[in-house]
């Protein structure tokens, strides 16, 4: 029955790619990406004229956001490696100066552990492997050095966060998310690396040790909520989206980044493994759309996908970069198809938070909001990058001039309420995430540069994409 199923989604993948192939107008190109980078430079210089050093500038007040991460500058540090890839090195510089004056070691309460490793120490780590320069590499270390004592747990599991000034953990009552435990371990096997200091990678691998030991209740997938003390599973949800998503990213770019020289075949054994469970969440709706579900508290199959989970047909298709899969590859260009399908059945271009699959209807929205998040631009990405076609560039463009229509503002871009609602006044979002400088401006900019300019044998983005060198 399975193989069946299988054969019919890759000729049903087959019929739906059929001279699909369009060669790329390299002038075109150019110019898409030249809009794409002035787009970037009005929020950038938005944020720093008004919020420079700040976390966040708010795109309709002009106000400054220092309310999540610290006050250390969010926006400014994850936008390091876009900058220095689309050659504004200047700005880049800027921001190293004012970095070099920031205290990573001293917090105002509790600091999230997660959403700091990945944008911070990410960021960080990010920006001295593409530039070199010693003061990132400093300020990572501080920032890692404070940051360790979260695996002090009874699991190893990190805590959900942590006061810098005490070392004293947020318990959370107990329960830690597989996304936030999980996808860390490349910002602090990347520094391990570059610092030959083995202790940043010896407690966030143990994660993955003890992971991979665990009773799972479905080959391959893990349920999202653990317990901090107890190690164990509290849930049966399961889900590639909200929750899940980047731990499963995570097991196949670890593998990438340690590179040939390493004991890294445990983590694509662990991927593969995952891959088979993410089958078994697969369906066919309306359409003949492929998507996948998810597993809900009760055990319940539910046809839902949020925005999160479209990052997996690119997870797919660098898994067949790195493995050879044709499957792998077929899979992620049939289902960034239900992905892409998503932006174009609403009145905007833009995509909605979630949306749902039927057998008697096309997809809905379920969730009407966008937030400017970068996972479909991410997938279309890869999939431009494995097949060439330039109807991926081209579906990216046409979000791109949603994004220009309906979220630009005079300082910045704003996320949007309704995607069903073009009303700009009463639905522009006074938001705008550092993730959208980090990921969404940076996927864009580089679906309209050539093939060959950026190198996936060399470089592996983290979650938020902040390309970390790959290990020879």
């Amino acid at each position: 029955m399975l193989a069946l199923f299988w054969l019919a989604a890759i000729l049903g993948f087959v019929q739906c790619q059929a001279g699909s192939d369009r060669p790329v107008d390299e002038d075109e190109m150019d110019r898409r990406r030249e809009e794409v980078r002035g787009a970037f430079l009005h929020a950038w210089e938005g944020y720093e004229n008004i919020a420079f050093g700040s976390d966040e500038v708010r795109p309709l007040s002009n106000a400054t956001v220092n309310d999540r991460f610290q006050g250390w500058g969010a926006t400014m540090v994850d936008s390091l490696s876009t900058l220095w890839i689309m050659d504004f090195k200047s700005e880049f510089y800027r921001c190293v100066e004012r970095i070099s004056t920031v205290d990573f070691s001293r917090s105002n309460g509790q600091v999230l552990f997660f959403e700091t490793v990945i944008r911070y120490l990410g960021g960080l780590i990010s920006g001295y492997d593409l530039s070199g320069e010693p003061v990132l590499l400093e300020k990572a270390i501080q920032l890692a050095d404070r940051l360790l004592p979260a695996f002090n747990s009874p699991s190893g599991f990190p805590y959900y966060r942590i006061d810098f000034a005490s070392n004293k953990p947020d318990t959370n009552g107990g329960r830690v998310i597989l996304s936030e435990i999980g996808t860390v371990q490349m910002e602090f096997t990347r520094l391990s690396i570059i610092t030959n200091d083995p202790k940043y990678k010896e407690a966030a691998l143990k994660v993955y040790d003890k992971l991979n030991l665990m009773q799972k209740p479905m080959r391959g997938l893990y349920p999202v909520f653990l317990n901090v003390n107890t190690g164990l599973f509290l849930t049966n949800e399961i889900t590639f989206g909200a929750l899940g998503d980047s731990f499963y990213e995570y097991l196949l770019k670890m593998y990438i980044m340690l590179g040939p020289n390493s004991d890294r075949h445990k983590y694509l054994a662990m991927f593969k493994e995952s891959v088979d469970g993410l089958k078994s969440l697969i369906r066919r709706g309306y359409g003949d759309r492929l998507y996948v579900g998810q597993i809900d508290p009760s055990g319940q199959y539910r046809q839902t996908m949020d925005h999160l989970a479209f990052f997996i047909p690119g997870m797919l298709s660098l898994g067949s970069h790195v493995t050879g899969s044709s499957d792998y590859q077929s899979l992620a260009l049939e289902l960034v198809e239900s992905c892409y399908h998503a932006y174009e059945i609403t009145s905007t271009g833009l995509g909605p938070e979630v949306i749902g699959f039927g057998a008697s209807r096309d997809i809905t929205v379920r969730a009407p909001s966008n937030n400017l998040r970068p996972e479909l631009l991410e997938s279309l990405f890869y999939a431009y990058q494995s097949t060439g076609d330039s109807k991926y560039p081209d579906r990216a463009y046409q979000i791109f001039q949603s994004m220009q229509r309906y979220s630009r503002t005079p300082t910045a871009f704003a996320g949007y309420r309704d995607v069903n609602n073009p009303d700009v006044s009463r639905n522009q979002l006074d938001v705008m995430e550092s993730f959208f400088m980090a990921e969404t401006m940076k996927y864009l900019y580089l679906l309209f540069c050539p093939q060959d300019y950026w190198d996936l044998d060399t470089w592996v983005f983290n979650t938020e994409a902040h390309p970390f060198r790959i290990s020879k």
